[in-house]
């Protein structure tokens, strides 16, 4: 972090909450460290924590909901259904679709195996 936390915190806010939420335990630990061995303040990490929170949220959001058409923030509504709702089991399973795709690749690797052997020979 070379002392950087404000650009750690602000970059951290913007993978959490556009990309994986699951990204605060790991991230939120190494400011943890930092905070425990007095690198920075609690008061000076929540001011920025805060504050990019808020801004990466009110950022995707409004994009996010320019293309769903309507107020939305996929990242929360995945949280609230797979946590809170408990209904992760409801995606279900398909058993066909990772044999399909294995298939596939074994057999475009093997196509492009003899088109590689016929241009060295």
């Amino acid at each position: 972090m070379q002392q950087k936390f404000g650009t750690f915190i602000w970059l951290s806010a913007l993978a959490i909450i556009i990309f994986r939420s699951e990204l605060s335990i790991f991230l939120g630990l190494m400011l943890l460290s930092s905070v425990v061995s007095r690198q920075i303040s609690i008061f000076r990490s929540l001011c920025h924590a805060v504050s990019a929170g808020l801004v990466w949220l009110a950022l995707t959001m409004s994009v996010d909901s320019i293309f769903w058409g309507r107020l939305i923030w996929p990242e929360g509504e995945v949280l609230w259904y797979n946590i809170v709702l408990n209904k992760s089991s409801e995606w279900g399973l398909s058993f066909a679709q990772p044999w399909v795709t294995l298939g596939k690749h074994k057999a475009d690797s093997e196509k492009m195996r003899l088109i590689l052997q016929e241009f060295i020979n």
